[in-house]
């Protein structure tokens, strides 16, 4: 202990105690005197009685952690306490980091052993992110279950993600689950093939759930020939060319199979949250292009954000009016609906009319539907989208001016992004449809007339009066940075400011010119 604190009095005792035999007890002091130094006091030796030891080496684990807890928290002590013996490297090596991350290293080939390996040195560990390791096999997998579940682990894994491990099966998403009861946060994004069996596991502390692919639509076997169907929908611009918008989704191999049973699942309490306490404690929801998810059960009221792009989703037909799976859902802030093709403007108006007054949506993305002129309109009466900050209507083929200069004026106080990218029913100039917008930080209008290379520098012109701060980009957007952290963070945009250096004077002429 005497090496983390640079003490040569602490040293020469510690390689005392260290290289002789000692009978002792060990006793942890509280509160030191101030002229001793801590590492000293912390662990005080005393003769007679006690365990016979013959070094601090073999010290029952208890007591060595103790000695530990005493440890200043810098990289460098810990790395001079390794140094001294073989055991204290192993305590320092389980006990220095709660996190493993192999985001770094990919496409660095690890062989899978060292993983299994590093996890198991690592007792404390509380986060595990093997994002991109596409060399995880489920038998690795169920060794990685058989260590996480291990009675020496002092507490659970609370954060796992598994993004990108194609090879993981049902089977061995469950069996890693299963050993994480503790578990709060888990991304499943882009593993195919997996279903409903794999999170057939009770997570009491589950908070957020990512599961599904984020770059394409994946499809089950039932909804393949539903989802082969193209919805076209005719849209008269404001020059009365016809706009042909389809919403044609495409089939794909290897496909998700998480189905409504799962939100069943995840979402299903005894009489209905009669009270907070036995509400599930899920915050964040993602099946992302999940196209078996097609009815929407009554939502939790812990939810605060909810991704179903690429479903499925359809209302209850004649139940219309009836239909509020959002009602209870006071705490949202992001609501997710791109995609979802089958879902008419009246269904996703009555969706959105669900929200309870409480609510205060931060981010809408109603990309690649069917939103009519009438849901824009009323984006900005409703209570719980009347403060919107992130706004996404790309691909919406019945955009137009008219209906834009309603969503802008509404929004103009609170709107920082917006896309509107493929919306080619907008005819330009911005100017003519935007009204002063003083907190836009992001417009995104790729595929649109404001964004052709003729346009795009009238738009910025326009920007410049309208919104001093804004950005035009030629291209969409994604508006929660493609899940890479969790919680997922909205879309931000911060202009970068270059301050010139001062130039210096010019050095005075030599010579000095005479008329």
């Amino acid at each position: 202990a005497g090496l983390a604190l640079d003490d040569p009095a602490a040293k020469r005792a510690r390689t005392a105690l260290v290289a002789t035999p000692v009978h002792a007890a060990f006793h942890v002091s509280q509160t030191p005197p101030p002229s001793t130094s801590p590492a000293v006091v912390a662990l005080s030796v005393v003769a007679g009685g006690g365990e016979r030891v013959s070094g601090l080496v073999d010290l029952p684990v208890y007591l060595v952690d103790l000695l530990f807890s005493f440890e200043p928290p810098d990289a460098a002590s810990r790395a001079r306490l390794s140094e001294t013996c073989t055991v204290f490297a192993e305590f320092v090596v389980a006990r220095r980091q709660a996190t493993l991350r192999l985001v770094e290293s990919r496409g660095a080939s690890i062989p899978v052993d060292r993983v299994v390996q590093a996890v198991g040195r690592r007792s404390m560990l509380t986060e595990l992110d093997l994002s991109g390791y596409a060399e995880l096999t489920p038998g690795a997998a169920g060794k990685l279950a058989g260590l996480l579940g291990g009675s020496s682990r002092s507490q659970g894994l609370q954060t796992l993600r598994l993004r990108g491990c194609k090879l993981l099966t049902d089977a061995s998403v469950r069996s890693l689950l299963t050993s994480c009861p503790e578990l709060q946060v888990l991304d499943l994004l882009e593993i195919p093939r997996l279903s409903n069996q794999a999170l057939r596991v009770h997570l009491p502390r589950l908070r957020i759930l990512a599961a599904g692919n984020l770059g394409r639509t994946v499809l089950g076997e039932r909804s393949v020939a539903k989802k082969e169907a193209v919805l076209v929908v005719h849209q008269q611009s404001v020059s009365g060319a016809t706009v042909d918008t389809r919403l044609q989704q495409t089939k794909f191999q290897g496909s998700c199979k998480f189905t409504p049973g799962l939100l069943q699942q995840l979402c299903a309490v005894p009489a209905s949250w009669a009270s907070p306490a036995t509400a599930p404690p899920l915050t964040h929801l993602v099946l992302a292009h999940c196209s078996e998810v097609e009815a929407l059960p009554e939502l939790p009221p812990t939810l605060r954000h909810l991704d179903l792009r690429g479903a499925s989703s359809q209302c209850p037909g004649a139940e219309l009016q009836t239909w509020a799976p959002l009602k209870a859902c006071v705490h949202m802030e992001s609501l997710c609906l791109a995609g979802n093709s089958f879902l008419g403007s009246a269904a996703l108006l009555t969706l959105l009319r669900s929200l309870p007054q409480e609510a205060r949506l931060r981010a809408l993305d109603l990309s690649t539907t069917r939103a009519d002129h009438e849901l824009l309109r009323a984006i900005t009466q409703l209570p719980a989208t009347a403060s919107l900050t992130h706004l996404k209507l790309a691909n919406c083929g019945t955009l137009q001016n008219s209906v834009l200069a309603v969503v802008l004026h509404g929004l103009r106080n609170t709107m920082e992004v917006l896309d509107i990218a493929g919306c080619k029913a907008l005819e330009a100039p911005f100017s003519e449809v935007a009204p002063a917008l003083p907190k836009l930080r992001l417009l995104a209008v790729g595929q649109t007339e404001f964004g052709t290379p003729s346009a795009i520098d009238v738009t910025r012109r326009t920007l410049r009066t309208l919104a001093p701060l804004a950005e035009a980009i030629p291209g969409s957007l994604d508006l929660f940075n493609g899940y890479s952290s969790w919680p997922p963070t909205l879309l931000q945009f911060v202009r970068r400011v270059v301050v010139a250096a001062p130039v210096a004077p010019p050095a005075p002429s030599a010579f000095r010119r005479i008329r």
